[in-house]
C-alpha cells in the first residue's frame, strides 16, 4: 500500500479501464486529467476513434478525449 501511494503522489501511476462505453470512457477521460490512462475494449471500432481522438458517444465532444 505505501508503493500505491508514494506512486500516486510522484504521478507515475499509470491506469487503465476495461470497457470505454459510457462510464468507462467518463472514468478514462477523469483519470487522464492526473494519470497516465490505457483504455481497452472490445469493440475495435472504439478503440480506433478513440486512438483518433475522436468520440463515440454524442454527450462527449472530441475536444474533451
Amino acid at each position: 500500500m505505501k508503493y500505491l501511494l508514494e506512486s500516486i503522489n510522484i504521478n507515475s501511476t499509470c491506469v487503465g479501464v476495461l470497457g470505454l462505453g459510457y462510464v468507462g470512457l467518463l472514468l478514462a477521460l477523469a483519470f487522464s486529467k492526473k494519470f497516465q490512462t490505457i483504455g481497452f475494449d472490445a469493440i475495435k471500432k472504439c478503440t480506433n476513434l478513440m486512438n483518433d481522438r475522436l468520440s463515440y458517444i454524442p454527450d462527449i465532444k472530441h475536444v474533451d478525449i
